[in-house]
């Protein structure tokens, strides 16, 4: 989209840019917080009352359609939307408020009054009308910028740290920590390698007593969705790691480490509650909750020989268990 010729002009009326906007609520999309930005980005409350921009979902991408008046003056498109509502918003605002610079507040709009009628016509004489200049068709070669995050960034990494507590992992329930680096390959990808440790456990026995900790590594891939300012995820992956034992109180104490390994799966649920730095260099804070469920593929099994024959203590290790968390994160630029 050029600009507008500059020519003699009329008075200009004006009016707030949130009447200038017309933002279907939809998705990311909300008419007041879109117009709280580009007001943002232009320095500006308000726009000459013939310029009207109209934002609308298209499938998967935005587009925001220019009119002077009523004369169609461009149409641009939004895709590789990112991830996050907020990020939605900033961009696409951006993208609206530098084209409204570079083509309507560089130069002056194009209106000019019509010739006056001839002294034979009665009747006070034509009021002036803005002339409307008729916007060139866009071709293959000006095809628009894509302002957008996901497609001028690479992967987009944040760690993690959270509390956890574990029901039927363990022979009995136990809390512990995670840690975890976390990569945002698109929109639609998301990659996590996470670190379990928890806290001892203590079996009691008929002769003596045991103590069982948990140390696992954790790999799964997901797929995100964005509500709102809130991002939703379901994972699924592999955990292995190690139980350790160590008894006291029996005839032979020892120490000893047994493979542990399980089928994970996950529901989690992030929201951003601080965010610093320039758009492209963001960084990002916030809280999340999570749900995990693990069905072990090995486990120990606990056997404890008093020397009497075949009496003998088992311990088994559950098969399903549970294990909600909260934690905070901080996503990297």
């Amino acid at each position: 989209m050029a600009p507008l010729p500059a020519e003699a002009q009329s008075p200009v009326v004006e009016r707030d840019i949130r009447e200038a906007l017309d933002v279907a609520r939809d998705r990311c999309l909300d008419p007041a917080l879109v117009a709280a930005s580009v007001r943002s980005w232009l320095k500006r409350e308000r726009l000459d009352a013939r310029i009207r921009v109209v934002v609308r979902y298209e499938g998967d991408a935005i587009s925001y359609t220019f009119f002077l008046g009523d004369t169609f003056v461009g149409k641009r498109w939004f895709r590789d939307l990112a991830q996050a509502c907020p990020d939605v918003v900033q961009t696409l605002s951006l993208a609206i408020a530098v084209a409204i610079e570079a083509n309507f507040l560089s130069a002056p709009l194009d209106s000019s009054p019509e010739p006056p009628g001839s002294p034979e016509r009665e009747g006070p004489p034509p009021r002036a009308e803005t002339r409307r200049v008729p916007a060139q068709p866009m071709t293959a070669r000006e095809e628009p910028p894509r302002w957008s995050v996901g497609a001028a960034q690479p992967p987009r990494s944040s760690l993690t740290a959270a509390a956890v507590l574990l029901w039927s992992v363990l022979p009995k329930p136990s809390s512990g920590g995670t840690a975890s680096i976390e990569t945002a390959w698109s929109r639609f990808l998301e990659t996590r390698m996470s670190f379990l440790v928890t806290a001892p456990v203590d079996l009691a026995l008929p002769a003596g007593r045991a103590e069982a900790e948990l140390f696992a590594f954790r790999a799964d891939a997901c797929v995100p969705v964005a509500i709102g300012a809130v991002k939703a995820r379901g994972c699924g992956g592999y955990a292995m790691g190690l139980v350790t034992s160590n008894t006291t109180g029996l005839l032979e104490e020892r120490s000893r480490l047994f493979p542990w390994s399980a089928v994970a799966g996950r529901i989690d649920g992030r929201l951003p509650l601080k965010k610093w730095g320039a758009p492209r260099a963001e960084w990002t804070a916030g809280a999340f909750a999570g749900l995990d469920v693990l069905v072990a593929v090995r486990r120990p099994v606990f056997l404890v020989d008093y020397e009497r024959g075949d009496a003998v203590d088992r311990v088994d290790f559950p098969v399903l268990g549970l294990g909600p968390s909260a934690g905070i994160f901080f996503e990297l630029p």
